[in-house]
């Protein structure tokens, strides 16, 4: 009896967490947010939803090898669980994406955690063999508002998400909020974001023109003449 109560509790382990940070997996989250939105809407309570997302997440792998990558999963899962309320419902979405259920919390609320957290994660140092660097993450807040269920308000923060909104990349490190009133400042910082990423690509494309080596006329190679 033991030794199947055992088995159960290991398949059972591997069918709601995710295998590499041990959070909940991307099904298991989808089915509390279903019984939590329920929740909110019967106690009228408040409850906001977060996707983050590992911002230049290929670059680390590319980088640093696959193993560092995965590294930094795991302290990312390890972080959140450290630094938020026992009773957030934490997952591992998919790749370098995360979600977080925030129960009883608005998305105002929600944000100022999130910040706080964003901020910490990045001053942390991760390591690899051939080096040392930190991380950062983005993210899309949604709370329940008018949305009538789980997949409504699914939707919702897709649309505005990092990953999958139509201004991904310009979102990188700023925790975009959802809501009508922050519409205007969010373009501000898309547009800001935008403007700084051209910086940074002019920066390294001029880098790049000066360090390279000169062009050998005609076919000739380095070694020729000597």
């Amino acid at each position: 009896v033991i030794n199947r109560a055992r088995r159960y509790r290991k398949l059972r382990s591997y069918i709601i967490n995710d295998s590499l940070t041990g959070l909940l997996n991307h099904s298991h989250l989808y089915a509390q947010l279903g019984y939590e939105v329920l929740r909110a809407k019967r106690d009228q309570r408040a409850l906001s939803l977060v996707m983050l997302d590992l911002d230049h997440f290929k670059v680390v792998n590319d980088t640093y090898g696959h193993p560092a990558g995965d590294e930094v999963l795991v302290n990312l899962a390890r972080f959140l669980k450290e630094r938020l309320r026992r009773f957030d419902l934490i997952s591992r979405y998919g790749g370098e994406e995360f979600a977080v259920i925030f129960p009883d919390t608005s998305a105002v609320k929600a944000r100022t955690v999130l910040d706080e957290v964003r901020q910490a994660f990045g001053r942390i140092s991760q390591h690899a063999e051939n080096g040392s660097f930190h991380v950062t993450f983005s993210a899309g807040i949604a709370d329940l508002g008018q949305a009538s269920d789980a997949d409504a308000l699914f939707d919702e923060l897709k649309r505005r998400c990092p990953r999958h909104a139509e201004h991904t990349v310009l979102g990188r490190h700023v925790s975009r909020l959802v809501t009508d009133a922050g519409a205007a400042s969010q373009r501000r910082q898309i547009d800001d974001g935008a403007a700084a990423l051209r910086r940074h690509d002019l920066h390294f494309a001029l880098e790049a023109k000066k360090n390279a080596p000169p062009a050998q006329a005609n076919g000739a190679s380095p070694t020729d003449g000597k």
